[in-house]
């Protein structure tokens, strides 16, 4: 179980809400892919490091996805991806992916 975080902690008539299983598994994915590295004190090298392999001028879709694809398996003990889709533009770059774990299936997108 893990805390619900949407930019802050979630709270329910007073009480924090918790997340478990697929749905936690989402939210640290999505917490490291829109983590810059160097941005968590408490680890440098958490979070793909987007100023020097991505946000980058004539950036490689196929290096910006092998980045994306390992930062999404650094999250989970195993998985393999059934989809996955990169979009890079100049204002926003999007992520889909659908992740098969042992007993679950997390698909998601996310906007950087």
């Amino acid at each position: 179980m893990d805390l619900k975080l949407t930019n802050d902690l979630e709270l329910e008539n007073g009480d924090l809400l918790l997340v478990q299983d697929a749905s936690a598994t989402a939210q640290r994915i999505r917490h490291r892919l829109l983590t810059f590295r160097g941005e968590w004190f408490l680890d440098l090298l958490f979070g793909p490091d987007y100023l020097k392999d991505i946000l980058i001028k004539n950036s490689r879709l196929n290096v910006v996805t092998a980045i994306i694809k390992s930062e999404i398996l650094k999250s989970v003990d195993s998985g393999s991806f059934s989809d996955f889709s990169t979009t890079l533009s100049d204002r926003n770059s999007s992520i889909s992916y659908t992740l098969n774990l042992e007993n679950e299936t997390i698909t998601e997108a996310i906007t950087l």
